[in-house]
């Protein structure tokens, strides 16, 4: 109940605004995540790797430092990517 009263009163002091944000556990976000804009504007999601070279931007896009990750480990996280990209794309 308390949710609803919250939306609601969102709705009516955002009148005339053309979005209200995105809302994640009853919390509204005013300014979407940069994933929810790269979705948005049709880029393809950074989470789901497809590729080594997408593996790599994945982690550039999650760690502000990339972790070191030897090699032997890196190609197996690399494959693993690759052969879950289907259900990856379904989580997110």
């Amino acid at each position: 109940m308390v949710h609803v009263k919250t939306y609601t009163y969102l709705q009516s002091q955002t009148d005339g605004c053309q979005e209200i944000g995105q809302t994640a556990g009853g919390v509204v976000s005013s300014k979407p995540s940069e994933l929810f804009q790269m979705l948005k504007n049709g880029e393809p999601n950074p989470i789901v790797a497809r590729s080594a070279e997408e593996y790599e931007n994945l982690l550039s896009f999650v760690f502000v430092k990339k972790p070191f990750i030897p090699r032997p480990i890196k190609g197996f996280l690399v494959a693993e990517a690759i052969k879950n990209q289907d259900l990856n794309n379904k989580i997110f």
